[in-house]
């Protein structure tokens, strides 16, 4: 890596009184496909059908529930048969399963509405161990000329414990500047790190949506944006005094977490390794949540 630049920034005061505008199918979590051994959120891909043979449901309908009379329960499972932990995940697109060894989820719903600026919801996360939930929205749009799906925007939450219903906000990073999407997709995983799974980790997801309504309060009084040592590996990233108390993420587009640290406030930097040539995102977030700080860089 010969060094990372800040390729735009975004600074968010967020707000739980923001407004939603409804474009995600099935946002409440009150419809449901009875599938007779299982049921499937409507307009929702999970892996059930993978394992309801081995009598497990790692994606239910459940009444703890924000608002309405249901929620998803997604809950990781481990499968002694393969001798690995399915994460409960669900997904708006569909799940390819092409490659056994690594189902994806694909595709997505069309956005009538590509303006949204943040991912909201409600959630509740009773991990085991030190296992952590994820939320991943992308959005994008179909390049003729290519013949491909470009990513125009990508959106990323992680947590760990919430012993009770707590409001989210996932600001979308734009990638492509001025370009309009046209689908969407999200995906929800009761486990951020299938590699380290853990059996019994439990995410309630309930009024999930996209929204172009979220209040921007004026930081700059009270923060200044991280600066980068470029050219040299590691990095070394200097944190603003309002942030030295929170979180540090350093997320890649296909929604990996790279890098997760509670940052320290007797430290004012912190270092991060050589990351392979691409985009990353940062999210800052301070130690109440309240706001955040997202950075799009360049690695190269």
């Amino acid at each position: 890596m010969k060094g990372l630049k800040i390729f735009g920034t975004a600074i968010l005061g967020i707000w739980t009184a923001a407004g939603a505008q409804t474009v995600v199918p099935n946002a409440g979590m009150e419809e449901w496909n009875n599938l007779v051994v299982y049921e499937e959120p409507k307009s929702w891909a999970t892996p059930n059908a993978l394992v309801a043979a081995l009598g497990l449901k790692v994606v239910e309908k459940s009444t703890d529930a924000v608002g309405g009379q249901y929620a998803a329960k997604l809950t990781s499972a481990f499968l002694p048969t393969f001798n690995v932990t399915v994460p409960g995940a669900m997904s708006t697109g569909t799940l390819d399963v092409s490659n056994p060894n690594n189902p994806t989820f694909r595709g997505g719903f069309k956005l009538n509405s590509p303006d949204a600026v943040a991912v909201i919801g409600h959630y509740k996360y009773l991990p085991v161990g030190n296992d952590s939930c994820m939320i991943y929205a992308i959005k994008t749009r179909w390049n003729i000329a290519a013949a491909k799906r470009d990513t125009v925007a990508v959106s990323y939450f992680t947590s760990g414990a919430k012993t009770s219903y707590t409001f989210f906000v996932a600001p979308f990073v734009v990638l492509m500047p001025g370009v309009t999407a046209d689908s969407a997709n999200i995906i929800v995983s009761s486990s951020a790190d299938v590699t380290s799974a853990q059996p019994g980790s439990v995410l309630f997801l309930d009024n999930i949506d996209f929204t172009n309504n979220v209040g921007i309060a004026d930081l700059s009084s009270d923060i200044r944006l991280p600066a980068l040592i470029t050219h040299q590996q590691p990095a070394c990233i200097t944190i603003p005094e309002a942030f030295r108390s929170g979180l540090l993420q350093v997320i890649s587009t296909t929604g990996q977490l790279i890098l997760q640290q509670e940052l320290d406030p007797q430290h004012s930097t912190v270092t991060v390794e050589a990351l392979k040539p691409g985009f990353y995102f940062v999210l800052l977030k301070d130690a109440m949540e309240g706001r955040a700080v997202v950075m799009r860089w360049i690695s190269y």
